[in-house]
């Protein structure tokens, strides 16, 4: 069973300056770690597959918490999300992670980054993508579907805007700067794998487990029908 959503993944190629950004945001560091082991599972999954990589984790109240992640190599290919964001109640979708100090006028509190909008060559399929790992439909017209997720833990509600482009057919790695996976939190991998091998348009990664600190974490990825790239984590202690 999804319980949760746990960050969107950014590839950084400028790791401390991202970091600042998003303290001058609001957003606090709550895990910081450099030199992880790449894990096997994601060859096929980055353009370029490099022994380890630096990882930050940032949480925001009532903001996705956004996972920055350095690679050795960035890959030349865009970024599969695109930030939908609200500063003093006005929506963008750009990214807010160019900002320099300059341009962050505003009130850290004023910033609010709980939506996705996604371009899909198939959005019935993706609807039904992101309705496996608990998303509502809440608008539905021609071409614009909107889905919201209601956290459990964080209390707070976050959303999807699907955009269908037939001629869309985008091939996204996690070493593509940007924002590139949705990572979501299971009470079960098992149960999880189980469930998706009855799906013929998702591909799945193997389960590995992963050491970050004190915490396991057994974790495997998923490849939906347009080519979202999704992160399932199981917390074993």
């Amino acid at each position: 069973m999804i319980l949760d959503i746990d960050h969107v993944t950014f590839t950084s190629n400028n790791l401390n300056n991202d970091i600042s950004v998003l303290k001058r945001l609001g957003y606090e560091v709550r895990f910081f770690e450099r030199k992880i082991k790449n894990l096997d599972i994601k060859k096929t999954l980055l353009e370029k597959f490099t022994s380890s990589h630096d990882l930050v984790l940032l949480d925001k109240s009532g903001s996705f918490s956004i996972e920055l992640v350095s690679y050795d190599n960035i890959g030349s290919k865009i970024s599969f999300y695109e930030p939908f964001f609200a500063i003093e109640n006005k929506e963008f979708t750009q990214d807010f992670l160019s900002l320099s100090d300059d341009n962050i006028s505003f009130r850290s509190e004023d910033f609010v980054f709980n939506k996705l909008l996604v371009t899909v060559g198939n959005i019935c399929r993706a609807v039904s993508f992101w309705k496996l790992l608990g998303f509502k439909v809440v608008l539905k017209n021609n071409n614009l579907v909107i889905l919201k997720f209601t956290s459990l833990f964080k209390k707070s509600d976050f959303f999807i805007y699907l955009k269908e482009d037939k001629s869309s057919l985008k091939k996204v790695f996690l070493d593509s700067q940007g924002f590139n996976a949705l990572a979501f939190i299971t009470s079960s991998v098992d149960r999880e794998i189980k469930a998706l091998h009855l799906q013929s348009d998702i591909e799945i990664t193997q389960p590995r487990t992963l050491m970050l600190g004190q915490r396991s974490l057994e974790l495997f990825f998923q490849n939906g029908p347009n080519g979202e790239l999704v992160e399932v984590i199981g917390v074993n202690n």
